[in-house]
């Protein structure tokens, strides 16, 4: 059986913020709106400002990121990001 999940870690230059499997991520790039699944193509690429959603076992959470980079690669994909502040609850 294949895993439809991959890691995602969003850092900032501080601390870690998620370290976590996901079954989606969708974040704006200086391209447009991007989303990632398991098994995704290797690619980098700069973070716009604006909210980065993350689905895990049918739970969406979002974090709001002020810009930075994305890179993807070999099933991971780890956003370093400027800001990055969850929704307070």
């Amino acid at each position: 059986m294949t895993s439809n999940k991959f890691e995602l870690i969003v850092m900032m230059a501080e601390r870690l913020v998620v370290q976590t499997l996901v079954d989606s991520l969708v974040l704006y790039t200086a391209e447009g709106q991007l989303a990632i699944f398991a098994k995704h193509a290797p690619l980098m690429a700069t973070l716009e400002p604006g909210v980065l959603q993350y689905r895990r076992d049918g739970i969406t959470r979002k974090l709001a990121v002020s810009g930075g980079f994305l890179e993807v690669l070999d099933n991971q994909a780890r956003v370093f990001a400027f800001t990055a502040e969850s929704q307070k609850k």
